[in-house]
């Protein structure tokens, strides 16, 4: 399983989201029905309130994003299918590293997504945001 924790594989995976926002959770979505990726991608979405935009542009003060699951990530619930209910309790603030998806929503809003399943969202902790900080400072 990949860790986010150093420096060099911060600086990664910054490199390839299309945004950086550091967001608190408001809402997990609830999943009648939760199946794990494997033949297809399968996602659970968290609402947001975004209190900083580190990297692009985020115009709106709540966003949804669309997190993978995957069996035995990082973002993983360790007992039942779905997301980590440690990592994602309302209130948190987490650092999130966003793709944003070519389609949009059937309301027409843009699709944004977690990088991957395991560092698409993580504790927005004072090392990592200084790390975040500097890498984009240097940009």
């Amino acid at each position: 399983m990949s860790t986010c924790e150093t420096r060099e594989q911060i600086q990664q995976i910054a490199s390839k989201s299309d945004l950086i926002a550091l967001g608190e959770v408001i809402e997990v979505e609830s999943m009648p029905i939760c199946v794990w990726s494997g033949l297809i991608l399968s996602t659970q979405s968290v609402r947001y309130k975004v209190k900083e935009a580190i990297k692009g542009d985020l115009l709106k003060s709540e966003i949804v994003v669309r997190h993978y699951l995957v069996r035995g990530s990082l973002t993983a619930n360790k007992d039942d299918c779905g997301l980590s209910p440690i990592l994602f309790k309302r209130g948190n603030d987490l650092l999130l590293f966003i793709q944003i998806d070519k389609k949009v929503d059937p309301s027409g809003n843009r699709i944004y997504k977690g990088i991957d399943e395991n560092c698409g969202a993580m504790i927005a902790n004072t090392s990592t945001m200084k790390i975040i900080r500097e890498i984009i400072s240097t940009k």
